[in-house]
């Protein structure tokens, strides 16, 4: 996750010293354009509605805006956005039909990237201790872009034939009690000092994660519960009476869920 502020950094100082490198770079807003793209930096930029078709500008100070001709996507630099702002901002493109590519949450921020069947991608990041983030837009490249529709791959799935369902990595067995193993395959695990730990798995049915919300509500975690669910994702999240909190979340498209586990913290 330390990429997160790394890919921030990189986009926001590219930006300033192409300005600076053209004598530009002032303290009002102030781009440059060439045949390539278009950059723009400073403390007025305006959200680039036009080349953000259907994303709203978030609660969030935008200082730069880097437009990529050649393939047509935007990328936002943003800044002063609080993490509830960011998981919010993640929570909406899914629920616009963005299917989860990359869906990583850790102590120094968050990693979202996400496609449209129709080949739209968005990639959203943001880092907890500067408060800062990016938000890029490609269009679809010619109908086809590098994350294939749901419907190609189940084609490509049955032309290939069977799925290889083997796991990654194991279920941490007996992390969380009352907190049983995902029907699916484990993409990734990610354990944070034994405190947390966050699986993600792909091929995961509806009615196996509802079934798996039932036994999770059976095993105790109905305390301050919250259960959220549309079209596209289902959400759920509570503790149990000792304190320790479960999060699962599947995206019904791309049948793609993460369960995030954390220990209650000891006096």
């Amino acid at each position: 996750m330390q990429k997160i502020a790394l890919v921030t950094l990189i986009l926001m100082l590219t930006a300033a010293l192409l300005l600076s490198g053209c004598g530009l770079l002032k303290p009002k807003t102030q781009g440059i354009k060439t045949s390539e793209g278009e950059i723009v930096v400073g403390e007025n930029v305006k959200w680039p509605d036009a080349d953000m078709p259907g994303l709203t500008k978030p609660n969030a100070t935008v200082v730069t805006v880097i437009r990529d001709n050649a393939s047509g996507s935007c990328s936002v630099a943003f800044s002063e956005m609080t993490a509830e702002t960011a998981t919010q901002y993640i929570a909406s493109l899914k629920q616009q039909g963005y299917a989860p590519v990359l869906d990583m949450t850790d102590t120094d921020g968050y990693l979202f990237s996400g496609a449209k069947s129709d080949g739209e991608n968005v990639t959203f990041t943001y880092t907890n201790s500067t408060k800062e983030g990016t938000i890029t837009y490609t269009p679809a490249q010619g109908g086809v872009s590098g994350v294939t529709g749901t419907s190609e791959l189940t084609d490509a799935s049955e032309a290939q034939g069977p799925v290889d369902m083997t796991d990654v990595s194991p279920w941490p067995n007996n992390f969380l009690a009352g907190v049983p193993e995902l029907k699916g395959k484990i993409t990734n695990v990610s354990n944070q000092n034994n405190q947390n730990v966050t699986v993600e798995l792909s091929y995961v049915e509806k009615a196996d994660f509802e079934a798996y919300v039932s036994t999770l509500k059976k095993n105790g975690y109905t305390v301050d519960a919250d259960e959220s669910k549309d079209s596209y994702t289902y959400d759920f999240r509570a503790y149990n009476e000792n304190g320790d909190y479960v999060n699962a979340y599947l995206y019904f498209e791309s049948k793609t869920a993460t369960v995030y586990m954390e220990k209650a913290v000891k006096d």
